[in-house]
């Protein structure tokens, strides 16, 4: 699987465009595929939507992005679905169990982006992503985006 990670990092189509690949990771694959996917992304999307405290299948994804990867370039997306108490609650357990040489204990971000779906994508989707594309470089705030402080 490896190769395949690396294969996409590096394939350019034409002059100067890259390919979008899509991986579709099986069981027994999917962790390594969350650790190879943020070693390539500048930004990470973390889609909260449809957690509750009976479906908290988010928590490894959690856990890891706090542990390895600079939060101040993730956005956390939720919507009216999303059990916010649930997810306030896993992402503190993650700080608190913070590795010591976590990026986010080296240099803490001042707040985590969230961004609340309203569910009208011809709207919202502009925004959405030029969220994204400014959290890739250096986090601004933006008007419609909510954030907190997890300390």
């Amino acid at each position: 699987m490896d190769h395949k990670f690396t294969e996409a990092k590096n394939t350019r189509y034409g002059r100067s465009h890259y390919s979008n690949p899509c991986f579709f990771l099986r069981d027994n694959h999917w962790k390594q595929g969350v650790v190879h996917l943020a070693e390539l992304s500048k930004v990470a999307l973390v889609d909260l939507r449809g957690v509750t405290a009976k479906n908290v299948g988010i928590t490894y994804e959690l856990d890891f992005l706090v542990d390895r990867y600079n939060l101040q370039h993730a956005l956390f997306l939720f919507d009216d679905t999303t059990d916010v108490q649930c997810v306030h609650d896993a992402l503190q357990t993650s700080w608190a169990c913070m590795l010591p040489d976590s990026p986010n204990r080296l240099n803490p971000p001042a707040c985590l982006n969230f961004y609340r779906f309203h569910h009208s994508p011809e709207k919202e989707m502009v925004v959405l992503l030029q969220w994204l594309c400014e959290l890739s470089e250096d986090p601004i705030a933006v008007g419609s985006v909510e954030t907190a402080v997890y300390q």
